[in-house]
């Protein structure tokens, strides 16, 4: 060893003179056997392996974990993938809906015109509310004339056995 003086530098060096142990006596106390050292020594490497054991195990649940981990980050890219799919269609049917309306529209007006163009010049047309009435009317008038028909015909045939005597 080295003898140092407080400032740090080095003074000389400094001799230890070697001992040899003279007997068991002279060993060091966790060297002797029957000693309850080695009993201690025995339960700390029994803990020591144990511990090993549970750093194993806590080792590989966390790879799975990891492993884990890994898989619902790819499930939750995909997912957002898939939204943002969604997202855009929906943006795109969103517009086509628009579109569509503004077509309905204008063919309503169109119709609307149409009808009222017809009108005024009578004429009916079938696709309109007027057009079923007056389907209605037609066929109710139909029967009337109809009835009245049966009505005229049994007329006559009334006036005549009623002419007749017998």
């Amino acid at each position: 060893m080295w003898m140092t003086s407080l400032s740090g530098t080095e003074l000389h060096p400094r001799r230890t003179p070697a001992r040899q142990p003279e007997s068991d006596s002279a060993a060091p106390s966790w060297t002797r056997p029957g000693n309850q050292t080695e009993e201690s020594l025995a339960d700390v490497t029994g803990k020591y392996k144990e511990a090993m054991v549970y750093i194993a195990q806590l080792d590989k649940e966390n790879r799975n974990l990891v492993y884990e981990v890994d898989n619902l980050k790819d499930i939750i890219e995909e997912m957002e993938e898939k939204i943002s799919e969604y997202h855009k269609e929906h943006e795109n049917n969103s517009k086509e809906f628009h579109i569509l309306q503004i077509t309905l529209e204008e063919f309503k007006k169109s119709l609307h015109y149409r009808d009222e163009l017809l009108l005024k010049h009578g004429i009916v047309p079938e696709d309109t509310p007027s057009y079923a009435i007056a389907q209605e009317i037609k066929v109710g008038m139909r029967h009337l004339v109809s009835q009245e028909d049966k009505v005229q015909r049994l007329e006559p045939a009334g006036d005549t056995e009623q002419g007749h005597t017998f």
